[in-house]
């Protein structure tokens, strides 16, 4: 129970890290289905950790449904994105638009 314990946190930890992370750029539905995972790992972490009893069914179970939750929804996101024509490069910031804009009407050439 230990190992599951272990392995279930970690996933947490890494999923959250992903989902936290500044350079990944993965979109809002992706990102709604890494946290459902990240939460149901959590929650299978927290269950698994002082044994598991008959009471601990019904949390581990719904534990579980997040996890695939999570995972029907990152899966449907990357599908979504890949038949929409894979992904776009971003700006570096989204004031760039508007400084050039700026930039011409003091020069004139608007």
């Amino acid at each position: 129970m230990v190992f599951n314990t272990l392995v279930a946190g970690c996933l947490a930890a890494l999923l959250g890290a992903v989902v936290l992370h500044p350079r990944v750029q993965e979109g809002l539905v992706i990102r709604c289905g890494l946290v459902c995972m990240a939460l149901g790992f959590a929650a299978m972490a927290v269950v698994l950790a002082d044994g598991v009893n008959a009471q601990d069914l019904v949390p581990m179970v719904r534990a579980v449904a997040l996890v695939h939750v999570g995972l029907v929804v990152a899966a449907a996101g990357f599908l979504w994105r890949f038949r929409r024509g894979g992904w776009a490069e971003r700006p570096i910031t989204d004031w760039g638009v508007l400084q050039e804009a700026h930039a011409d009407t003091r020069t004139g050439d608007a």
